[in-house]
């Protein structure tokens, strides 16, 4: 219940633009004497900041079609909050940007094993006087038109691309591998903001939520682990090789052995060898018992 109060209640905190100086601002940290306009329709905004009520940010009329600030009742509220939520996450994330001049950049992302603690750490491109952050900048991919929540252009080419997420993330065949992008999750990055983890420093560090990239660690163990597999796998092949080669050997011994004397037999046939079947055939000498045809063998019957 906790998340879902903190939740709302960033939601809640839907910033505007400084008309004189083009900063962007949040309603708890804004000044009443100045002017303030919508990111959305650009229209002059009123700035309700009074001691009962939440601080926020009003257009002048309510039948300004705008739905931006629109959120006059509880109910009404719980419609949009998730899209407000992320339009003001990826307008902060372009302020910050833009204000990065002379600061260096960093972005943590977490091994996608979610077996280790280790993160990669990628160091973006400075911010000069050629680089340009445009909203939902529009580019080919696969022959359809894309646009990513922020692009980070360098002479007018793209760097880097930025996705914010509030409830679902962005697929990853619906971007391109050609162009490095990072995505941002709305939550922290506003939560991050009000607690001025971007104001003052030399550095500024985001985490990249993307769940594809594993650190070498894992990616070595994984290949362990792929190898152990195959090894098994090939040597449990070798043992059915193995024991297949010994039925084959020993059916072959069988049908050319004869299960009696255990002689080698001239035709695979017959379980007995020509010997041992003759002599089941044949009857026994009445004097001496060896096989014979008749009554007495050769040497008896005179």
């Amino acid at each position: 219940m906790e998340d879902t109060i903190q939740y709302h209640d960033l939601a809640t905190d839907h910033g505007a633009y400084d008309a004189e100086t083009g900063e962007y601002s949040l309603p708890q940290y804004a000044i009443k004497s100045r002017n303030y306009t919508c990111p959305q329709c650009f229209q002059k905004l009123i700035l309700k900041k009074g001691n009962i009520k939440r601080h926020h940010f009003a257009h002048y009329s309510q039948e300004i079609s705008c739905e931006f600030y629109n959120i006059n009742n509880e109910s009404q509220y719980n419609k949009i909050h998730e899209g407000l939520l992320h339009k003001t996450a990826k307008i902060m994330l372009k302020k910050i940007l833009e204000e990065s001049v002379g600061k260096k950049i960093y972005i943590s992302r977490d091994c996608a094993t979610n077996q280790c603690n280790n993160y990669d750490l990628v160091v973006l491109h400075n911010v000069d006087e050629n680089t340009l952050f445009q909203l939902e900048h529009t580019l080919k991919f696969e022959n359809r038109n894309i646009r990513p929540d922020l692009a980070w252009l360098q002479n007018n080419e793209i760097k880097y691309i930025f996705e914010i997420y509030d409830t679902s993330k962005t697929k990853e065949y619906n971007r391109p591998n050609d162009v490095e992008w990072f995505e941002f999750k709305a939550f922290d990055l506003i939560k991050n903001f009000k607690e001025g983890k971007f104001e003052n420093k030399d550095e500024i560090q985001f985490n990249c939520m993307r769940d594809i990239i594993k650190c070498q660690d894992c990616i070595r163990e994984e290949r362990r682990r792929t190898g152990y597999r195959i090894e098994k796998e090939q040597k449990r092949k070798l043992e059915e090789e193995a024991e297949q080669k010994r039925i084959e050997e020993e059916v072959i011994k069988y049908r050319t052995t004869c299960q009696k004397c255990h002689r080698t037999k001239a035709n695979n046939n017959y379980p007995s060898c020509y010997q041992c079947t003759m002599a089941e055939k044949t009857n026994k000498c009445r004097e001496c018992h060896k096989p014979t045809k008749y009554t007495y063998c050769w040497d008896h019957r005179l």
